[in-house]
């Protein structure tokens, strides 16, 4: 599955500021230092695992920054990662 960092930063970043948080909050949120996070969203000598992206998405759909399954895995799918890798239920996610 290709990758399409530059865009999953980008939708993250739209998401996290319509949700009306900061990138610090999402870090502290996903269990990252914020210059951590920051580091493996800018692709600066640190990688964003598929841990990473699911837990992104987990901590957006929380916020109620997705607003569908669909989202969500459109999201996965932008970073390189397989919705069948999130490990996250339907019950965790706010999404219909």
């Amino acid at each position: 599955m290709e990758q399409d960092l530059a865009a999953f930063r980008e939708a993250v970043r739209a998401r996290r500021r319509a949700a009306g948080h900061t990138q610090q909050q999402l870090a502290r949120r996903v269990g990252l230092h914020p210059h951590v996070l920051s580091h493996k969203l800018h692709a600066r000598g640190a990688i964003l695992t598929s841990a990473d992206v699911t837990a992104i998405v987990t901590v957006l759909a929380g916020w109620g920054a997705i607003g569908s399954q669909a989202e969500a895995q459109a999201l996965l799918a932008l970073a390189g990662v397989l919705p069948v890798a999130a490990a996250w239920s339907r019950s965790r996610c706010r999404c219909r």
